[in-house]
């Protein structure tokens, strides 16, 4: 059973001791996310992201990585539209050092214009890694669609220009404004002692409260987007209206998902690829969100094969609505 303390400054911490484990994982969540910029700032809470890697006050770039390999852990991040992260694993006899190590990235971070130009190169290269990938890019301009108008639509990853005008004071400010105490979650599960707890409480209970950042809501949106590139196969993606993260029937959109599109015995890999050998992968999934979501179906198939696969697809999903799950 978990344990959740409420600091006064409105940091939550969640604990739960797992017996027989000699590791603890550390996760240091910040609703903090790519949805809250604005278009002149996309981009931003990744950039943020990458730069708590680069040097302290008190530890280089290169000296943080070797103190997490020299005793064996993991160490980690990353962004959503609607929270970044940095989490660590570790044998419980060097969780101490893990804390340390994570909240002096988060507290302590140089920001230093060097090294904010360096990361730019290395974001900017991920940028382009993705764009190579027809599978992220074709969910990228999936969201930019269906939540075209608001935050949302806009990639995690910024873009070029918006990269190019953050400088190091920018960032560290625009931390300051959205890591705010009452948006961070920290959660420590596995074996751990209570003089870990009251470490993590004793630092997190001096964060001082910020102003409330508001972020625009979304909603779901019929649309259609094409983007031309020079690949084998064309890679498809159909997506309909989902449920937020919050709604009680999310449940039962992941059992649906299940059945209709993930797993090899589920409804749309056995007509479109087994049956009729239409592609070589099909999938569901779903994308939530606080206040909107949906729900899609990906494949990559060529384009001798594409009408029939969309047909298939399209009597597969009529006849499921239709009957629902069977046996």
């Amino acid at each position: 059973m978990y344990e959740k303390i409420t600091l006064d400054n409105g940091v939550r911490i969640m604990t739960e001791r797992v017996p027989g484990m000699r590791s603890a994982a550390l996760g240091i969540w910040v609703g903090a996310g790519s949805r809250e910029e604005k278009a002149s700032e996309n981009g931003a809470a990744h950039f943020i992201e990458h730069m708590v890697f680069k040097g302290t006050a008190r530890r280089t770039a290169a000296q943080l990585a070797q103190e997490m390999d020299a005793i064996g852990g993991q160490v980690n991040a990353f962004t959503t539209k609607e929270c970044t992260c940095f989490h660590a694993r570790v044998l419980d006899d060097h969780l101490p050092r893990a804390i340390d190590l994570l909240c002096d990235m988060l507290f302590c971070s140089n920001f230093s214009e060097r090294d904010v130009a360096t990361e730019r190169g290395v974001i900017l290269e991920e940028i382009g890694m993705y764009a190579d990938n027809p599978e992220d890019l074709c969910a990228e301009r999936l969201a930019a669609g269906v939540y075209k108008g608001s935050p949302l639509a806009r990639p995690i990853l910024g873009k070029k220009s918006t990269l190019e005008k953050m400088s190091g004071q920018w960032l560290r400010d625009y931390m300051t404004r959205h890591y705010r105490p009452d948006k961070v979650v920290v959660a420590l599960a596995g074996s751990f002692t209570q003089r870990d707890v009251d470490d993590l409480a004793a630092r997190f209970g001096v964060l001082e409260p910020q102003k409330a950042v508001t972020f625009q809501k979304g909603s779901y949106q019929p649309a259609f987007t094409l983007k031309k590139k020079a690949i084998e196969q064309n890679h498809l993606t159909i997506a309909f209206p989902g449920l937020s993260y919050g709604d009680p029937d999310r449940y039962a959109l992941q059992l649906m998902s299940a059945a209709l599109g993930s797993g090899l015995s589920s409804r749309l890999w056995q007509e479109v690829r087994e049956r009729r050998g239409l592609c070589y992968s099909i999938y569901t999934y779903s994308s939530d969100h606080a206040d909107t979501g949906f729900f899609a179906i990906y494949t990559a198939l060529g384009r001798e094969t594409e009408r029939q696969a969309l047909e298939t697809i399209r009597s597969t999903v009529a006849d499921f609505a239709d009957h629902g799950i069977t046996a």
